[in-house]
This record gives structure tokens, C-alpha cells and sequence, in this order.
């Protein structure tokens, strides 16, 4: 009849008013500050007592009272408006003035009551939201924290405001975290120990629904919830039953409750690596902000009891957390399995590792369980995150497991193993197969070796699924074999995942999506985390009795993988590349030899053999190397196909000496790739082979190729191996270069004949010369004694009178002297010509003007004698690649 309540709470909305009006003013008068918030106070106080006294009088009828609320709704749409609008100093005073139009403000409500009044939580929020009162904000969480007794539905839109308004504040605190050391006139409006504050309030509201209040069957029958969303959130943890009518309101909040704990997590998480940065930098207090270690307590607090109720739903707010702070791409560049966890997903592990009662049984227990309830329920799975759940759970116990000490990862082996082998059972989810490698190899490389034989037979078991399914998304982009063949082929077209999505490095690029869609899009990535993984997962699992088991894994990849290195066209080079580099991985165990020996053999015949990307050469050596090096039978079989090359009956002599130069290449590109001396036995036969080929004096590029031979002879053969070939090399080189001073001579430099593989020929000549002079005598003495016919030693002037030229000297006179560049001088111990093919005579001209005008030993500049070799080999894996 007093109005008591109403009264009360319309002086307390126009007491918020008088103090934020008062904080904003420049010259506040501190004693009328000071007698506001007294007052505030005292206010406050005044309602808690009322608010017991409706609950001990049982004010109003609590049966209609959520049908009475439903009456109010746009009240409570009003107040979402104003927390929409919080950031604004002009809405915190505006809204709450008296001359903003009535029908926009909450209002006092009979027969409710105070703690279901509208107005009451407008003026709770509003409260909270002004800055510059903050030192009142204890007294108004306390009040918040008393209506928590009041037994209504309430309970739900209270606590729901009352943390989302908590989070947002801390939020703000946490970014200014970097400007606590500079004046900022925010700081001194904020009271000691203000996180610490905030921080106790969310404990006491998330605990007072989640953990201490019980777990009540829900008396509505129709429960639309899917068994996926029940068991995030209550089907599978630990519940009492209370049947009291009085808590009949808590199963409602305690759901609503958990759509708010993924946002909890990652405020905590912000405040989380603001406090390990101060204790790293040992500062004791951050004022106004509190003890780096009093937050770090309470933020665990926070967490473990909730950890200990709900682990698997606390687990999946988790991933909702990793997900949302993660990189675009899940899976890095080459050389990593995945990319680099961001900064904030480090933190959140670090998190992780620090709540004792979050063991790493837990984890791998919970994921294994929530991977097999979100695989039964796909596509609950996507509409309750809006992501795939499975991956970013994954890939979160991945990187826990990364972090765990090898005794600890050494007992975790049977909760890994049922989680890989639920792994194996998501056909539908490649990065979840990927990264169940992953996982895989993590743990074989950080543990010894399974003594156990039930045990060793259920990790082999599971590696053959893991790989065989591996195997299927990396072949994804072949097409099925057809009827007339029995080789797949390579779709023409497909999505190549690293040109879709690029990793960004920044920390603020956050994914609002599953970034890969198809069916192709993984091919790329499957072969590179084979790469990765395969060969030493391979060779731990199986022991040394059971090598011969592996190649019934390798078999059926070799032969897929097969196919991508036998396909050079433009849009496979990406899988050519990664194939590549997986081959030379797995061919560094010669004990599955059987597995991809015949299939790389023939892929070394391949007509298209070097058309590569030129950054997967180095694999290409290796694997050559690796083929041939611990095989003298192939080598033997290289050696006879190039000597009884004929082409075929019914072929022309260009198809005989095209294939006659491919054959002399890949011999040529096998001496290059294996080690020095290896091949010094076969030196017979390899002059054999040379001497047949230079008789065919119109096969260009068959001259081409045996230059090119010899001068890879030179690199990997000591001195006295090839001896017997000098003189046949040495009458060739000076043959063909008086050819092509001649040729110079007859048809002048600008007429001359531009066939490229007869100026490719007269390229790789001159490249032998280059390299005879780049050399020291100790690596070709042989033609010490010869290189007076080639070169002088000293330079020479257009008046110096010389009874002999030599040949360089002669083939300059026919270049025109008027496009000679005198400045143009050779680099000792650098070769001159590394270009892999030219497309004009003249383009030699530079060479054999400087070895005439400056001689054998005018040169400029010095580069190390032991750089000589490497920029040999430099030039030599260019001009491999070269196909002109």
C-alpha cells in the first residue's frame, strides 16, 4: 500500500543518474561524489533487505509469474537495446534521463516483484556500464548475487545479463592491459583490485547455476534437444536428483547458462596470457588491475570445478574457443605437419595443462567420447557450432598431446588408441584422418616401442587403417581406372587447397568457416602429411622381423602416387612436387624396395621425366640416387638401353636420335645424382656409349647430351678414372669448335643458322671449355697440356703481332667488333656460361670475346675456390630441366 518497492527503486535510478552525472563533470566536487555513492550504498542495502523480505512473505503470485513476464517482453527487449549501446557515455546518461520519452523507458509493475522488475535490472546494467563509478560495482554485484536466492524463473534473464555484462567489462580491462604503465585517464577511475573483483563475481554467478544447484528432471516431455546437444551439456555428467518444485526453474538456466561459457573461456583466456606476460616480467602488482597471481588462481577456480562436473561439455566450449582463435589453414606449409597454433591457442593449452583436475586422461577420455557422439550426429554437430566440431576437437588434443612430457604420453597409449581408432571410423572428415597421422607419429616418435604383442598388433592395426585411409583422400584427384587401361589418370581439373585459403600470420585472422570444400581439395595435404609421417611411422612399427609387412601398405600408395609423378601437366605440378618429396622419403628404406623400385624406374624413363618443378629436383636426386645406388643391376639395364638404342623399325632417324639423347640424359642425371666414384667400374662402358653417340655427326642434340655427360664425369669421376676419354673429348671439343668458326666465318653472326639444338650443341661445347678453365689442374690435368690450342695465356691488343691465334681468338674475329662490350670480363673460379639454352649465336660472343681480349687469366673479381663446385652444379641442374 506504501509503494515501498516502487519508491525505492525509482530514487535508485535517479541516484545512478545524479552519481554518473557527477563522475563526468571536469570539476567534480569529491564530497558530493562521495555522499552519492554513500547514499547508492546505503540504497543498495536497503533493496537486499527487501528482497529477502518478498522472499520470507511470498510477495506476489509465483505460479503466473512467467506468464505475467511474457506480458512485459518489449521491457526486457528494451534493456538487450541499451546493452547494445554500453560503449557510449551519451547512452548510459541519455537513457536513463527523465526527458527521454516515457515509452522508451522501463517502469515500475505491480504485483511483481522487485527482482522481476524490468527497471530493476535497467538500472543494474546501467550501473555496471558507467566507467567512471566503477568503485560502487562491488555493491551492485553483491545484489545481483542475493537475487540468485529468489526462486523464480528469473534466474535465467538475471544471470544472463548480469554475465554478459561482466565479461564485456573485463574485456575492456584486458585491452588496456598494454597501457597500464602510461597515463590514461581510465586508470584512475577503476579501483584496486577491479579484475579480481569482477573475476569472484563470475565464479559466484557460474557456479551458482552449474555446479552447486542440482540437476532436476525436466517435467516437460518435449524435449526437442538431439542426443548430441543433450550430451554437451547434461546427459553424460555427473547429476543429482532433486524433485523440490523450488528448483524446477535451475535445468532451464543451467542450459542457457552453457551457451555463455565458450565466451567466459575466451575472456579468461585474454586475462589469462595478460597475467603470465606480467609474471614473466615479474612485476608483483599492476595497479589498478590486481596480483598477476591472485588472478591466475581465480581464472582456475573458475574452471576446475566446472571441469570436474562437465568435462566433455567444458571440453567442447573449448574447441569452440580454438576454433574461433585459430589460423585459416589447419595444416601448414611443406616441411610442418600443421601450422603454428596461434598465441592464444597456446595460451588456452597452457590453460589446459594447468588445471589439475583436467588430467590427460580426461581429455583423451572425453574426446573420445564426444568425437563418437558428434560423428553419430553430423548434422547436429554443424548446427549447434556452425563448424566441424570433430575437426577443431581434434586438432585441439593434438596439440595438447604435444605438450605432454613422453612418460606421461607413454601412459595415455590406451585412451589414444581408442581415440585414433575412432578416427579410423570418420570416413567422411579428412582432416580428422590427417591428423590422426599426426597423432600417430607423435606418440611413436616420443615413446619406445610397444613391448606387448597384443599391443604391438593393435598399433599395426590401426596404422594400416590410419594410412589406408590416408591413401584414399591423397587419390582423390585420379580419376577410376578404365576399361581399356589399368592406370588411373589425373582429373584435368580440381581445387588445389593452398591457392584457395593462403595461411595469414596475423594473430587477428580469425576463420568463420571450414575452409576447404570437395572432394579433391585434401589431395595435396594427404600426401604431404604421408610425407611427413609415413616413413618414420613405418619403421618403428614394424620391427625388424616384419619389414615385409610394410610393403603391403606401401604398394597400393606407390602405385596412386605413381601416377601424379608421371603427369607434368601445369595443374599437377603441386602433387607432382609433394609426391616427390614423399618418394624420397620412403625410398631411403631400402627394405620396401619392393614397393616403388619398378614404378620409380619407369618414371626415370619417362619422355616427360624432367619437365618438373624445378624446386623438386633435390628430391628428384635423392631418389635417383637412392634407385640406382644400392641396385647395379638397374644401372647395368640403364647402360645396355643406351647403347642398343635403334628406335624401331619403322621410325625415322629424328624419333632414333631424340630417343637416343633422352637415354644419354637420364645416364648423364644418374652419375650426377649418385656419390663420387661410384660408377668408376662402368667407365668402359660409358665411353663405349659416348664414342658410338659422337658418331652420329647430324644428331645435334645427341652431341648436345654427350658433352653434357662428360662434364658430369668430370664432377663425380677423379682424374685418372676417365684418362682414356680425354683425347677422344678433347679432338671432339676442338673439331666442332673449328665447326663453328666456320660456320661463323661463312654465314657471319647475324645470318647464322638459329636451329636451337644446333646452337644448343655449340652452347654445351663452349660450356666444357668454360668449365675446363674454372677448374683447378688437380681436377683435369689432362687438358693442361692443351689449352694453349684453345686459349692464350696473356691478354692481347689489335696491335700485338702473334705468329699463332688460338681458337677462341679466331672465333671472336667473326663476331662484329661493333657489338662487343669490352666491360664484360669472366669471374675467377665462376663459370661463365650458365644459361641452359640460347636463343642466338650471339648471345656466346661475351665468352669467347673475353677469353681473347684478356686471356686465360684476365679475369675480375674472385669467388671462393671451394664455391666453384656448387655453382657447377648450379648451372647442371638448370640446364637438366632445360628441354630445348
Amino acid at each position: 500500500r506504501c509503494h515501498l518497492q516502487e519508491s525505492i527503486l525509482y530514487v535508485l535510478q535517479r541516484s545512478i543518474v545524479a552519481h554518473t552525472e557527477s563522475a563526468y563533470m571536469v570539476n567534480a566536487d569529491q564530497e558530493v561524489l562521495e555522499w552519492t555513492k554513500s547514499f547508492q550504498s546505503e540504497l543498495l542495502v536497503l533493496v537486499q533487505n527487501i528482497l529477502k523480505l518478498e522472499k520470507i512473505v511470498g510477495w506476489g503470485d509465483r505460479s503466473n509469474l512467467p506468464a505475467a513476464l511474457s506480458k512485459y517482453e518489449f521491457d526486457y527487449k528494451y534493456v538487450n537495446y541499451y546493452m547494445n549501446c554500453q560503449d557510449t557515455h551519451i547512452a548510459q546518461v541519455n537513457i536513463m534521463n527523465t526527458e527521454v520519452e516515457t515509452s522508451n523507458n522501463p517502469k515500475y509493475i505491480a504485483n511483481l516483484p522487485v527482482v522481476a522488475q524490468p527497471l530493476f535490472v535497467h538500472c543494474v546494467l546501467v550501473a555496471l556500464t558507467t566507467r567512471r563509478v566503477t568503485f560502487i560495482h562491488k555493491k551492485w554485484l553483491d545484489t545481483i548475487f542475493s537475487c540468485f536466492d529468489y526462486k523464480s524463473p528469473l534466474l535465467k534473464k538475471l544471470s544472463e545479463f548480469a554475465v554478459q555484462q561482466v565479461l564485456h567489462n573485463a574485456q575492456q580491462l584486458s585491452r588496456e592491459y598494454h597501457n597500464i604503465r602510461s597515463p590514461n585517464p581510465v586508470v584512475g577511475c577503476v579501483p584496486v583490485n577491479q579484475v579480481v573483483l569482477l573475476l569472484e563475481s563470475l565464479t559466484s554467478t557460474v557456479h551458482f547455476i552449474l555446479v552447486h544447484a542440482p540437476i532436476v528432471p525436466s517435467s516437460n516431455t518435449n524435449n526437442s534437444k538431439s542426443g548430441l546437444l543433450e550430451f554437451f551439456t547434461f546427459g553424460h555428467e555427473e547429476n543429482s536428483n532433486v524433485s523440490s518444485a523450488d528448483y524446477e526453474y535451475v535445468n532451464d538456466a543451467k542450459h542457457h547458462m552453457l551457451q555463455y561459457i565458450p565466451k567466459c573461456f575466451d575472456t579468461l583466456l585474454d586475462l589469462w596470457m595478460n597475467w603470465k606476460m606480467a609474471d614473466s616480467e615479474k612485476v608483483d602488482n599492476l595497479f589498478p588491475w590486481g596480483k598477476p597471481l591472485d588472478v591466475r588462481n581465480l581464472v582456475l577456480n573458475f574452471i576446475s570445478p566446472l571441469f570436474k562436473k562437465y568435462p566433455a561439455s567444458m571440453l567442447s566450449s573449448l574447441c569452440e574457443v580454438w576454433h574461433l582463435n585459430r589460423r585459416n589453414l589447419i595444416f601448414g606449409r611443406p616441411g610442418h605437419l600443421v601450422s603454428a597454433a596461434s598465441k592464444k591457442q597456446l595460451a588456452l593449452i597452457d590453460l589446459l595443462m594447468d588445471i589439475k583436475v583436467c588430467t590427460f586422461d580426461v581429455v583423451l577420455k572425453n574426446s573420445q567420447k564426444l568425437l563418437n557422439t558428434a560423428t553419430s550426429h553430423p548434422k547436429d554437430s554443424r548446427e549447434q557450432f556452425g563448424f566441424s566440431f570433430e575437426v577443431e576437437l581434434v586438432h585441439l588434443t593434438y596439440e595438447y598431446c604435444c605438450h605432454l612430457k613422453k612418460h606421461t604420453m607413454q601412459k595415455a597409449w590406451p585412451h589414444l588408441l581408442n581415440l585414433l581408432r575412432e578416427a579410423c571410423t570418420i570416413t567422411g572428415n579428412p582432416p580428422v584422418t590427417l591428423l590422426g597421422l599426426g597423432f600417430l607419429q607423435l606418440y611413436l616418435t616420443n615413446c619406445p616401442q610397444l613391448e606387448d604383442t597384443k599391443a604391438r598388433r593393435e598399433l599395426q592395426e590401426v596404422t594400416f587403417k590410419l594410412v589406408e585411409m590416408t591413401t584414399d583422400i591423397a587419390s582423390k584427384s585420379l580419376s577410376g581406372n578404365s576399361w581399356f587401361g589399368r592406370r588411373s589418370e589425373v582429373l584435368p581439373v580440381y581445387n588445389e587447397v593452398i591457392s584457395v585459403k593462403k595461411e595469414v600470420d596475423s594473430e587477428s585472422s580469425l576463420s568463420d568457416e571450414e575452409n576447404y570444400e570437395g572432394e579433391h581439395v585434401y589431395t595435396l595435404q594427404a600426401i604431404y602429411v604421408l610425407n611427413e609421417c609415413l616413413a618414420q611411422i613405418i619403421d618403428l612399427v614394424y620391427g625388424s622381423e616384419e619389414k615385409d609387412k610394410a610393403i603391403t601398405i606401401l604398394s597400393p600408395l606407390i602405385s596412386k602416387i605413381s601416377v601424379y609423378i608421371r603427369n607434368h601437366a601445369h595443374h599437377n605440378m603441386p602433387n607432382a612436387k609433394a609426391s616427390a618429396a614423399l618418394l624420397s622419403s620412403i625410398t631411403d628404406y631400402q627394405y620396401c624396395r619392393k614397393a616403388w623400385s619398378k614404378e620409380l624406374f619407369d618414371a626415370l624413363l619417362d619422355p616427360d621425366f624432367f619437365i618438373i618443378d624445378p624446386t623438386s629436383l633435390p628430391q628428384w636426386k635423392i631418389i635417383t640416387e637412392h634407385l640406382i645406388a644400392h641396385d647395379n643391376l638397374l644401372f647395368a639395364d640403364l647402360l645396355m638401353r643406351v647403347t642398343t638404342a635403334t628406335g624401331g623399325l619403322l621410325s625415322s632417324n629424328e624419333v632414333f636420335y631424340t630417343q637416343k639423347a633422352r637415354l644419354i640424359r637420364r645416364l648423364s642425371f644418374t652419375i650426377y645424382c649418385c656419390e663420387y666414384n661410384q660408377y668408376c667400374k662402368y667407365i668402359s662402358k660409358i665411353q663405349e656409349c659416348f664414342v658410338e653417340a659422337m658418331k652420329l655427326n647430324q644428331a645435334y642434340q645427341v652431341i648436345r647430351e654427350v658433352f653434357l655427360g662428360f662434364r658430369v664425369l668430370i664432377l663425380r669421376m677423379s682424374p685418372g678414372t676417365f684418362t682414356p676419354l680425354w683425347p677422344i673429348m678433347l679432338n671432339e671439343l676442338y673439331g666442332h669448335l673449328i665447326e663453328f668458326r666456320d660456320s661463323l666465318r661463312t654465314r657471319g653472326d647475324s645470318s647464322f643458322d638459329a636451329n636451337p639444338r644446333l646452337l644448343n650443341m655449340y652452347l654445351s661445347i663452349s660450356k666444357l671449355l668454360d668449365q675446363a678453365l674454372v677448374l683447378s689442374a688437380e681436377m683435369i690435368p689432362d687438358f693442361q697440356v692443351h689449352n694453349w690450342a684453345f686459349v692464350c695465356d696473356r691478354p692481347t691488343t689489335d696491335d700485338t703481332e702473334l705468329s699463332f691465334r688460338c681458337l677462341a681468338g679466331e672465333i671472336a674475329d667473326q663476331y662484329d667488333k661493333a657489338l662487343e662490350d669490352e666491360s664484360v670480363k669472366r669471374t675467377a673460379n665462376a663459370p661463365f656460361l650458365t644459361a641452359p639454352s640460347i636463343a642466338d649465336v650471339r648471345e656466346l660472343q661475351p665468352f669467347y670475346s673475353s677469353l681473347s681480349r684478356d686471356g686465360l687469366f684476365g679475369t675480375s673479381g674472385d669467388v671462393p675456390a671451394d664455391s666453384t663446385i656448387s655453382l657447377l652444379e648450379a648451372a647442371l641442374d638448370q640446364e637438366f630441366l632445360d628441354l630445348h
